[in-house]
């Protein structure tokens, strides 16, 4: 038997088909050695015998066997796909098992037309690759008299889900795709989806290879995004190198420290199911949205405060609830002002820990109130403005209501560094020069006290 078992590792969404499932399944061996048999008693294959692959239609789901996995795609969900992984187990065995009578394939039984690759390009006939046209393009691509990365407009991020489609399609062809264009990709397009990343406020990690020694499946600057769902864009040449890579961004992301990680692509010693032999190091660093400063109260410190923390690279929202102070020729260059209730604004506000949040409205009952909804949520840092008998007279009160004295520990109060500060732009740089070594994780130099 040469199948003996299987184990679906991975499910994502159908590239062609995104109200699909396309899943990948661990096997528990090599299974390349069946492909030209099955190339031979299988019609409609298409089988590379240097990539060993072998891509099968069936119903209209497309299989790809790979020597140590198998993808399934344009599947409906995990129990069909279960069925179709037992099809192909007992296929498999039992063509390996009558090998003797069949004489193997090893021809590729499937042309890929240049229509085929037509209907994937962008279609802009924008002439960047030196063609006429796509058409054009497409003709001499079957050609293999140009290459898939001349195609400039389909490395960016409006035709995502077209060109990995139409990789996937020319890899299974045999053409030479990851050599010539997942590590050659445009920069462009990693540019554009790390700033559509960053738009969208989702983080990431960008993971480069920075040295690369012996047999390994990509070379130094091949590049992947990772998202934090773990879903790639890119690849650093598959199979448990880049499972391992996507675990480390992905806990990098958490972490939001960038990291140098080294691969040795052994079974041994790397402890990775590869056999390359070579060794990599590979540098990822996270793309994390902006950190978010909400500012309660529109006074005359927050008009100092809200540009300087704007210019220090912070996302800023004024919250108040006072239209005389809340007015854009106060703010002319805040986005986010706020017209509300603050405590009820505070009480809808999210646990973040990329959010930093300044208490400076009028008054000790409304601090209070404010502090009272935020005080036990998850941010990076909590400020307050006042003097320290209003802080333990807010503190005590809070206690008695419920609140856990270690629910303060995160509180910042009096607000700022001491330096002296008297009027509101004083104040402010103060503020503003708290929050920044709470970012950096320098707090622990500056005391507090009475």
């Amino acid at each position: 038997m040469l199948l003996h078992s299987y184990k679906i590792t991975r499910s994502l969404p159908c590239l062609a088909d995104p109200m699909k499932m396309r899943l990948i399944a661990e096997v528990s061996g090599e299974i390349h050695e069946a492909f030209p048999y099955l190339n031979a008693i299988l019609k409609g294959c298409i089988y590379n015998h240097p990539a060993m692959t072998l891509t099968i239609k069936k119903d209209q789901k497309l299989i790809t066997l790979h020597a140590y996995h198998i993808t399934l795609a344009k599947v409906e969900d995990e129990k069909e796909a279960e069925e179709l992984l037992k099809w192909l187990k007992d296929l498999i065995n039992e063509t390996y098992e009558k090998r003797d009578q069949i004489e193997p394939n090893y021809s590729k039984t499937a042309d890929l037309k240049a229509l085929d690759i037509f209907k994937l390009l962008p279609g802009t006939n924008c002439r960047k690759c030196s063609e006429p046209s796509c058409l054009a393009f497409a003709v001499k691509l079957v050609g293999q008299e140009i290459g898939i990365a001349n195609c400039l407009p389909l490395f960016s991020v409006d035709f995502k889900e077209k060109r990995q489609v139409l990789l996937e399609l020319l890899r299974d062809a045999g053409f030479e795709v990851l050599s010539e264009c997942y590590g050659e990709i445009p920069m462009e397009s990693h540019f554009e989806t790390i700033i559509d990343l960053k738009k969208s406020g989702e983080p990431a990690a960008l993971a480069i290879i920075i040295r690369a020694e012996g047999s390994t499946p990509r070379k130094v600057g091949a590049k992947m995004v990772v998202l934090k769902n773990g879903k790639t864009v890119g690849t650093l040449g598959g199979g448990d190198l880049e499972k391992r890579v996507i675990e480390e961004a992905v806990d990098a992301i958490k972490q939001g420290q960038p990291r140098t990680s080294s691969f040795t692509l052994d079974i041994e010693k790397g402890k990775l199911d590869m056999m390359c032999g070579g060794k990599l190091d590979v540098y990822i660093e996270p793309i994390l949205p902006e950190e978010k400063l909400v500012i309660f109260g529109a006074g005359h410190i927050t008009r100092s405060l809200a540009p300087l923390m704007k210019l220090a690279g912070f996302q800023v929202s004024v919250v108040d609830d006072s239209s005389d102070l809340l007015q854009k020729d106060k703010f002319p260059e805040i986005g986010n002002l706020v017209l509300t209730d603050m405590e009820q604004f505070a009480r809808d506000l999210p646990s973040d820990r990329r959010t930093y949040i300044v208490l400076l409205s009028r008054g000790f009952s409304r601090d209070k109130a404010i502090l009272t909804q935020l005080i036990q949520k998850d941010f990076k840092y909590i400020g307050m403005i006042g003097s320290f008998k209003k802080i333990n007279t807010m503190k005590e009160d809070l206690q008695k209501e419920g609140i856990p004295e270690k629910a303060f520990s995160k509180l910042k109060a009096p607000i700022g560094l001491d330096i002296g500060a008297e009027t509101p732009e004083e104040i402010a740089i103060s503020i503003a020069a708290e929050i920044i070594a709470a970012k950096k994780e320098k707090l622990a130099l500056y005391k507090k006290g009475p």
